[in-house]
């Protein structure tokens, strides 16, 4: 490939790859080899975007966006395609299909398999494997060795690995059958991550559905009701939007709690939307008071906290409602309630307004609310507690096998390219044998060096290598 020269630098990688030849041997033995050796490297390139003729194709050009959804994968789909006038016009290069891509600029170190015949953008690398390197085996050597990829590349806002390093890659290389055996375990072990993955997905929404069945069964109590208006709780709206605008909210003050910061139950104020102490004493009729329950009354239903004093001072927002139980209901009842699918199918089916839905006074009076006496509110509380305390310690539970499943994939692939991961079979050809393949693969190319195909005579992107 024309351009710069491959660097004489050493810096060898976590594992099996290498930037010049790593003065240390590999643990199990595998044998040091150029990359260029036993692949061919070929560049992406873009055709002209000034030239709508070489685009809406039929062939597959791969940019870093696609790759990041494929990354460790195949891919056969793209976003954009070109056509053959757009290759014939550009230095972009139709790759055929096992051809290993690897990202090298912005983000680095995705490791794609092309599924079939495409074109890549110049954020790529692409090497073409011969007989000798499984493409499997290389792709996933790329993504054990992400960690190293990202160390040698150079640049701040826009980081790259230049060409002078990629053309100095060494790999470390077992023998074939060895290569085999490491792609087959590999295969395996992920294809086994990801139906556990796939499985574990399905666990916040169990969960979350069974907290509601929980919560639903448990404020519904007997069936009968009556309505909040024949409840002794004072009603409170928000200020009106005319009191307090956009242009009150300061940084640092006494929050202003509007609908989005109650979440899942609980008041997380925004420290940007607060207000000054001088505009407090206009609205502090407004402030909430211990154990009020704010509800959201504009958008999603069933956004409810109950707030207590010593989370400081807060100020109801225009978005919002205070409910204050006075005598015979329970504060933290009234707030499960409100939360309860029961209560949210209620207000969203009689709630006002057609672009944002609105609730109003006469709508949260006219709410059913269960038939239970204080005791028989508390026992509910009681059995409510119980049950998420054990979807509490489920979820727990899941979160932290979670992460142990996240960061499990690069544990095999480090233990992969030790050669810890599939045991050495004596059987297997010696090392000598794959030297020997190695160098004739390697006077075989050096005669066919005046090939007139666009592949070998691809030039680098036009561009700033940097050294």
């Amino acid at each position: 490939m024309a351009g710069k020269k491959a660097t004489t630098t050493i810096a060898p990688g976590d594992f099996a790859l290498s930037v010049g030849y790593p003065e240390r041997e590999h643990s199990r033995g595998w044998k040091f080899v150029p990359l260029s050796d036993i692949a061919e490297l070929a560049t992406g390139h873009t055709p002209s975007r000034k030239k709508p003729e070489y685009w809406e194709g039929d062939i597959p050009w791969m940019a870093v966006g696609d790759a990041r959804k494929v990354d460790g994968k195949v891919i056969t789909e793209t976003k954009e395609y070109t056509n053959q006038l757009g290759i014939d016009n550009s230095a972009a290069v139709l790759l055929p299909k096992d051809t290993v891509c690897l990202s090298r600029t912005a983000s680095i170190g995705y490791s794609i398999l092309l599924g079939k015949p495409m074109a890549t953008s110049q954020g790529f690398v692409n090497w073409i494997c011969s007989s000798i390197i499984k493409p499997r085996f290389l792709q996933c050597l790329f993504l054990a060795e992400r960690r190293f990829l990202y160390s040698i590349s150079e640049g701040t806002a826009h980081t790259t690995i230049y060409f002078p390093e990629v053309k100095a890659f060494h790999v470390a290389l077992p023998t074939l059958a060895e290569q085999e055996r490491i792609v087959a375990k590999l295969d395996t072990l992920f294809a086994g991550l990801e139906r556990t993955k796939q499985r574990m997905e399905r666990i916040p929404q169990l969960l979350k559905n069974f907290r509601q069945a929980v919560l639903t069964q448990a404020v519904t109590g007997n069936g009968l009701f009556t309505t909040l208006g024949n409840l002794d709780i004072e009603i409170k709206t928000g200020p009106f939007g005319s009191a307090l605008h956009k242009s009150d909210y300061i940084k640092g003050g006494t929050p202003v709690i509007n609908p989005s910061h109650i979440i899942n139950g609980k008041i997380v104020p925004n420290d940007d939307i607060s207000i000054t102490d001088l505009k407090l004493q206009e609205l502090e009729s407004w402030l909430l008071q211990d154990n009020d329950i704010v509800l959201g009354r504009r958008g999603e239903m069933g956004r409810a906290a109950l707030y207590l004093e010593k989370q400081g001072k807060m100020l109801c927002g225009t978005g919002s409602l205070i409910l204050r139980p006075k005598n015979g209901v329970s504060e933290e009842f009234l707030t499960l309630y409100l939360r309860s699918q029961f209560c949210i199918n209620f207000l969203e089916s009689n709630s006002v307004g057609s672009t944002m839905i609105n609730l109003n006074q006469k709508i949260i009076k006219s709410l059913p609310f269960p038939d239970l006496t204080y005791n028989e509110q508390v026992d509910a509380i009681q059995n409510v507690s119980y049950f998420f305390s054990k979807a509490d310690a489920i979820e727990k539970q899941y979160e932290a096998l979670k992460q142990k499943i996240d960061v499990l994939p690069q544990a095999i692939l480090a233990k992969a390219f030790k050669g810890e991961l599939v045991e050495q079979n004596p059987l297997d050809e010696p090392a000598s044998v794959l030297l020997e393949k190695i160098q004739e693969l390697k006077g075989g190319s050096k005669k066919g060096k005046k090939s007139n195909s666009k592949m070998n005579l691809a030039a680098e992107p036009k561009e700033k290598y940097g050294k």
